[in-house]
């Protein structure tokens, strides 16, 4: 009887053992470091087949390792459900958890060096600009005599542009037919770019208008139009002694006496 309560005894004891070992392994399987875990290991997730797994691998070596558990869900294919079903199963490992991202790292590092680069550049930047304002101020000095002439000498081809762009008119602010340009003979009412080339090639073939109502002889001017224009046309002062002076020398032969040839005779 005694052997038997012993053999019960060392039954049980061994059969504890026997679990907290196995619980004990079983444990130590679960807990899965997805950081360093190969595509074999990470296929022991639920829901991890062949494909996600090497996901996760991928992931990890494009983007370094996992931060923390949650992260994973980062990985394509991978979601919250997945997560929740392993979330007790899975680790990033000390190492990784201590890992700081490197850009924080090396912008913290290097702002000290950055700000003291700027510091010293500063008065050198200043020294510069101060050095070149002599130059600058020298050369705005020299150019200006260069730019002076430059306008001086333009002046005359302003004015005379100018000058050209006005209608050639008399004192009465009238347009005189017998200099006006095409252009300025466009001003006229009813006067295009035909017409205006009909009135200077008129006084270039038959010579200076004598009198303003001349221009009616110019084809497709009529009595109408020159009505129109009366007030703004003028032949000009050349012109109007020109024709005074004709009128005088017509005036002396129609006096010239008529016996001149009979004493001849």
């Amino acid at each position: 009887m005694r052997h038997a309560r012993n053999f019960i005894a060392l039954f049980t004891t061994l059969i504890l053992v026997m679990g907290m070992s196995g619980y004990l392994w079983a444990g130590d399987m679960e807990a899965v470091n997805i950081n360093t875990a190969s595509e074999k290991e990470l296929m022991q997730f639920e829901g991890i087949g062949k494909s996600k797994a090497v996901a996760i691998v991928k992931y990890r070596k494009e983007k370094g390792p996992f931060k923390k558990p949650g992260d994973i869900i980062n990985v394509p294919g991978i979601g919250p459900k997945f997560f929740e079903q392993n979330k007790a199963r899975i680790t990033v490992g000390e190492a990784a958890k201590a890992v700081t991202p490197v850009k924080e790292v090396a912008d913290k590092a290097t702002q000290p060096v950055k700000e003291a680069a700027d510091k010293a550049a500063q008065p050198v930047k200043e020294a510069a600009d101060k050095a070149a304002q002599p130059v600058k101020e020298a050369a705005e000095k020299a150019v200006q005599p260069v730019k002076e002439a430059a306008d001086k000498a333009a002046q005359p081809v302003k004015e005379a542009a100018e000058k050209a762009d006005k209608p050639v008119k008399t004192v009465a602010g009238k347009v005189n037919i017998n200099t006006a340009s095409e252009k300025d003979l466009m001003q006229l009412h009813g006067i295009g770019k035909a017409k205006a080339v009909a009135i200077v090639k008129y006084r270039e073939d038959k010579g200076s208008f004598k009198k303003p109502e001349d221009i009616k002889n110019v084809s497709g001017i009529g009595p109408k139009l020159f009505e129109q224009n009366r007030t703004l046309i003028s032949v000009g002062e050349a012109a109007k002694s020109a024709e005074k002076n004709a009128e005088k020398k017509e005036a002396g032969k129609k006096e010239e006496p008529s016996g001149g040839k009979g004493w001849s005779r």
